[in-house]
């Protein structure tokens, strides 16, 4: 079988002159295939490529006011560029594309463009990947399958790269005039605790929310409480991604925590008999229907005890690129048991640090809200006043939180002088980006043995 010239097989020409004939009509046309993510890689034929990194060249010179054909072929730098564009015609072809009559529609060229060349991209990857079954007897199939997915999680990344330029109030009446027309309390993802919601706004997409909270407080559990309700209740698609805890576990968990049947007897089997805790025959209906529920609920979970910032972020947007994922839960920053090498000298505060920052990229890049969790450090266990100096490791994780809160356990006094109807924790607001601080505490009840929290 003939070797295929895949550049002339899976090639959108026609797209690629008009490209080249708008930037040449209008230069600054080239800003917009920039921002468009178009690259000069992307052309098919050798010549329109190279024709197109000149225009980009020309025209970020500031001493060119003016682009035309003698110039494009006076800039050519060697004689192989000059050849691809002479087999075209040379100086005859850009005076033609020049003259071409094509429709102002970049958008739509620039998008075929781009999509032949990872079509293309696609059949070379694909070829490299037969060859590399036929030859290498080391690889396993499994990790030729994982190198199979990562690269084409990346092609599929690449066509979503573009950069939104927005200029300032051209969309700000509209949103006005939407706010006005559909005015709420609440302007972010709700999780039903009224102070919470109405102090927070909610969970915003790009926001990065942290709750520091001592060892054992229930930092997890309450990172559960609220993926219930966004997944569960809402049917937001929400990505849990747990470094503590497996699937299973967690899940026996979320099953407590719908059912409100006891967790140590979901897990120990004892759900299906007559105990304290409630009769058999009502257990078994409610954990019936608790499973029906969380099987239909787009939650999803994922076991990643060995992890680091770019397995983190490259689950992520596959998870959003194939289930939209809406809502990403970290549960919690540490350090990674896989370092960042560039960071392997680094003191411990610089890699939670480190951490978090792109955990906040991570939500402006996916443009999701990000909900996290740390841990205060020893002076902060018994600490009833939290502030950033209770915070374990690092102050860079306050810097990067768009809202951060405290949660502690009362102590025997408030529970003796308030009384557990008003809750057995404590939930602060301390720092909020956008908005105010100034709320009072939240008073928070939780039932450990149902893996429950609500505000009191």
């Amino acid at each position: 079988m003939a070797d295929i010239n895949i550049n002339e097989a899976i090639s959108y020409a026609g797209a690629e002159r008009a490209v080249l004939t708008l930037c040449l009509r209008d230069n600054n046309k080239i800003i917009e295939c920039e921002e468009l993510g178009l690259k000069s890689e992307h052309f098919s034929v050798l010549g329109h490529k190279n024709i197109y990194s000149v225009i980009a060249y020309l025209y970020s010179n500031p001493d060119i006011k003016r682009i035309d054909s003698l110039i494009i072929l006076n800039t050519l730098p060697d004689e192989n560029t000059k050849k691809s564009v002479d087999e075209l015609g040379g100086m005859g072809y850009l005076d033609l594309l020049f003259q071409a009559d094509v429709a102002d529609n970049i958008k739509v060229y620039v998008n075929k463009i781009k999509e032949a060349y990872t079509k293309r991209l696609v059949w070379l990857k694909s070829k490299s990947f037969m060859n590399t079954a036929l030859t290498d007897e080391k690889i396993t199939a499994t990790d030729l399958l994982n190198n199979m997915q990562e690269e084409i999680l990346q092609m599929m990344l690449s066509l979503n790269t573009n950069i939104d330029i927005y200029k300032m109030g051209q969309n700000l009446s509209e949103r006005m005039e939407e706010r006005m027309n559909n005015p709420t309390e609440v302007m972010g993802y709700r999780v039903g605790w009224n102070k919470f919601d109405k102090a927070t706004q909610g969970y915003i997409p790009g926001e990065l929310t942290i709750f520091v909270a001592p060892s054992k407080t229930g930092k997890s559990a309450l990172l559960l409480n609220h993926a219930k309700v966004l997944a569960v209740d809402c049917q937001i698609p929400t990505l849990y991604i747990d470094t503590e805890m497996s699937s299973e576990l967690q899940e026996d968990r979320l099953l407590a925590n719908v059912s409100g049947v006891d967790f140590v007897e979901i897990r120990n089997g004892q759900f299906t008999k007559d105990t304290a805790n409630g009769l058999a025959l009502d257990k078994l209906r409610r954990i019936k229907e608790a499973q029906a529920i969380i099987k239909g609920s787009p939650f999803y979970h994922v076991y990643m005890p060995e992890f680091d910032i770019d397995k983190v972020s490259s689950f992520a947007k596959k998870m959003q690129l194939q289930y939209n994922i809406q809502v990403l839960i970290f549960d919690y920053i540490k350090l990674p048991t896989t370092e960042v090498k560039s960071l392997q000298n680094a003191q411990e505060y610089q890699k939670l640090g480190f951490f978090t920052t792109c955990l906040k990229d991570l939500a402006g890049m996916l443009k999701i809200p990000v909900i996290t969790a740390a841990q205060t450090n020893v002076s902060g266990e018994t600490e009833t006043s939290p502030s950033a100096k209770t915070i374990g490791g690092s102050y860079r994780i306050l810097q990067m939180a768009d809202k951060l809160f405290f949660l502690r356990n009362k102590t025997d006094e408030e529970l003796a002088m308030h009384g557990l109807e008003h809750g057995n924790q404590v939930l602060t607001l301390t720092y909020q980006r956008s908005g105010s601080s100034d709320y009072p505490p939240i008073d928070i009840y939780s039932e450990k043995n149902l893996i429950r929290m609500q505000e009191a």
